[in-house]
Parts: C-alpha cells; sequence; structure tokens
C-alpha cells in the first residue's frame, strides 16, 4: 500500500499568495518576496485550503478519527502522515481495526462476540474492557496483547489472525449477518417510530 507523503514547500503553503510569500521564518525572511522556486521550504510552512482538502482525500483511516480510544495520541493529522510515510508505528484503535480487516459491521461483530452493539460503540471509544480482553482474544484468534495496544506494525499479524478467524466461522458467518441485520432494523425501526409517535 502506497503511503502520503506530505509536500511541505511553497506550492502547498496557506502563505503563498499569488507567488509573493506572506509568512516566512527568522532563517529565510521570505515575507513579501516573490516565490521563484515552488519546491522551496521553510518552517513557517502551513497547509493551504487545496493541500488541506488533498490531505483529507488521501489520509487513510487510522489518521481519519484521531479523537478515538487507540489513534493518533493527541498528534495532527500531518504528523501522524509524516510519521506513516516513514514506516513509524502509529497506534489504532482496535475495533476500528477488526472491523476493517475482518470486514465486519457493528452489530455483527457484537452478535459474534455474544455482547451488545452498545458493549461494542463503548470498546470503540474507551477501550476494550479488561474484563472482556480474553473473550474477545478467543473469539477473533487475536493475541491478548494487541487489545492492550495495536499499531500500523501489526496490521499484517492482523490479517493472519483473520485467516485462522475464518477456518472456524466462515460457515456461519452469512446466518449471523442476517441475525444482525435483523437486530439492527428492529432497533432502528423502534427509535423511527418512537420519534414519530413525538
Amino acid at each position: 500500500m502506497s503511503k502520503f507523503k506530505v509536500e511541505k514547500n511553497c506550492q502547498t503553503c496557506e502563505f503563498n499568495f499569488n507567488g509573493i510569500c506572506a509568512g516566512g521564518d527568522e532563517k529565510h525572511k521570505k515575507y513579501g518576496h516573490t516565490i521563484y522556486d515552488p519546491t522551496d521550504s521553510c518552517n513557517g510552512w502551513n497547509e493551504s485550503l487545496e493541500y488541506f482538502s488533498e490531505i483529507e482525500k488521501n489520509k487513510p483511516w487510522y489518521i481519519e478519527k484521531p479523537y478515538r480510544k487507540g489513534n493518533a495520541n493527541g498528534k495532527d493529522a500531518i504528523e501522524l502522515l509524516e510519521m506513516d510515510y516513514r514506516g513509524e508505528p502509529i497506534e489504532v484503535n482496535i475495533i476500528e481495526l477488526v472491523e476493517r480487516v475482518y470486514g465486519l459491521r457493528t452489530f455483527e461483530l457484537a452478535e459474534i462476540l455474544n455482547v451488545t452493539p452498545g458493549v461494542i460503540g463503548n470498546a470503540r471509544y474507551k477501550g476494550v474492557p479488561e474484563k472482556r480482553k480474553t473473550e474477545f482474544s478467543f473469539v477473533l484468534k487475536i493475541p491478548r496483547h494487541f487489545f492492550e495496544r495495536v499499531t500500523t506494525c501489526d496490521f499484517q499479524v492482523i490479517e493472519k489472525c483473520h485467516q485462522e478467524f475464518m477456518k472456524e466461522w466462515k460457515e456461519d458467518l452469512p446466518t449471523i449477518k442476517r441475525i444482525a441485520k435483523r437486530k439492527e432494523d428492529n432497533m432502528f425501526g423502534i427509535i423511527e417510530r418512537e420519534e414519530e409517535s413525538l
């Protein structure tokens, strides 16, 4: 999978006003000067609106939602993209990783793990509770320590775990998905009916 490289230069900088620098830094002192080389850069760089849109379009899912438990650790998208490009580990959310790699939606994962969708939601935002880690590990074939911390460098291991999981669950998955869909429809049907009655 190719990684997105952040290009910090005059061409992508918000302080480039039609080829005139409105930023710069102490070393370069470029403010008010003509930009002759759009690939030049300085410490005063900040992404332009156009480049921000490109970043938003290209950043991977594990950088997309940094506010969730296990995502980002307070770093901004630019820093995380640079780490990702260098191949440095980025902590990710184990629930989102499982849903992505295993191809499961929240209600389906809840059905497989024999918990409510609310438990999955809490685990997504707050982390998997201690009392659930052993069971989740056993069912999903994922070593328990990954429920403590998992990073982008562990993706291949989780993919192998998925292969082991499929050996046991492949035949049952269509039925589980039907049951999960029915429960999801019933839940949202009830919510819609309650809203209509208000």
